[in-house]
């Protein structure tokens, strides 16, 4: 198995996730927002931070983006648990049809 980290969207331009609390912006992240993963016999599957409602809702509104598989280095974690990233370098690709998790 190998340890990698999941990204849902384009990487935004000004290297910070923005943070929405419902339909509200909030600001932005310290960085970007990726969620842990694993890489199990070329399957992915996602660690999620916590189970919290804001957490669930975070996640279905990113699987109607495309998937990328990325590194960079850890700065801390955002509103709802998740990684964030600074120096994000995108590894892989996934294409819409790929995505299992």
């Amino acid at each position: 198995m190998e340890k990698v980290f999941i990204r849902f969207g384009e990487l935004p331009e000004n290297k910070k996730s923005k943070r929405f609390c419902g339909e509200v912006f909030e600001g932005y992240e310290k960085g970007v927002s990726v969620y842990e993963g694993i890489i199990d016999k070329e399957e992915i599957k996602l660690i999620m931070p916590s189970l919290t409602a804001s957490a669930c809702v975070s996640l279905s509104g990113c699987l109607k983006r495309k998937m990328y598989i990325v590194k960079g280095k850890i700065i801390g974690k955002g509103k709802d648990g998740e990684p964030l990233l600074k120096n994000l370098k995108v590894i892989k690709p996934k294409d819409e049809k790929e995505k299992t998790l």
